[in-house]
C-alpha cells in the first residue's frame, strides 16, 4: 500500500514539474567543475604537467609508502593566490610562497583555478632525505 503511494506521488511530482516547465538538472551541472588529481608518489608526481580548464579545481594527494610528510610550494604565492581560490591546507608565507603545511600520507591539499596561466611548483618530501620534486599546472 506504501508502495503505490509513493508511485503516485513521485508521478504526481513529475506531472507538476512537467506544467511548471522546470527541467532536471544535467549530470555536469549537478557534479559542478572537474577535479583534477595530482597523486605525489615516492619520488615522482603523477602529473608533471597538467592542463587544466578555469574553474577546475586540483587535488595534490600524498600517497607515498612507506608514510611520508610532503608539501606543496608555489614560489610565486601571490600570482597564485590571486589566480586561485577555495583552498584547502594553502596557505600564504611571509617569504612570499603559498604552500601547504605539512601532509601526511593520505592527506589532501586543493586550489580552484579561475585564471588561465601556467603555475610552477615545487613538492618537497622529507624521507631518508629531503627529495624536492617540479611540476606545472597550465590552466586553460
Amino acid at each position: 500500500m506504501m508502495t503505490r503511494r509513493l508511485r503516485i506521488l513521485g508521478a504526481l511530482v513529475l506531472f507538476l514539474v512537467g506544467l511548471t516547465g522546470l527541467d532536471s538538472p544535467s549530470a555536469a551541472e549537478v557534479a559542478g567543475p572537474p577535479v583534477r588529481v595530482i597523486n605525489v608518489e615516492r619520488g615522482s608526481i603523477s602529473l608533471k604537467t597538467l592542463e587544466a580548464n578555469r574553474g577546475d579545481t586540483v587535488v595534490w594527494h600524498n600517497v607515498i609508502v612507506p608514510p611520508t610528510f610532503m608539501n606543496v610550494i608555489f614560489d610565486r604565492g601571490r600570482e597564485v593566490q590571486r589566480a586561485s581560490d577555495s583552498p584547502t591546507r594553502f596557505q600564504s608565507v611571509a617569504d612570499g610562497t603559498y604552500r601547504t603545511g605539512p601532509m601526511s600520507t593520505a592527506e589532501t591539499a586543493s586550489l580552484r583555478f579561475h585564471t588561465a596561466g601556467t603555475y610552477r611548483y615545487r613538492v618537497m618530501t622529507i624521507m631518508d632525505t629531503e627529495v624536492e620534486m617540479e611540476g606545472t599546472i597550465v590552466v586553460k
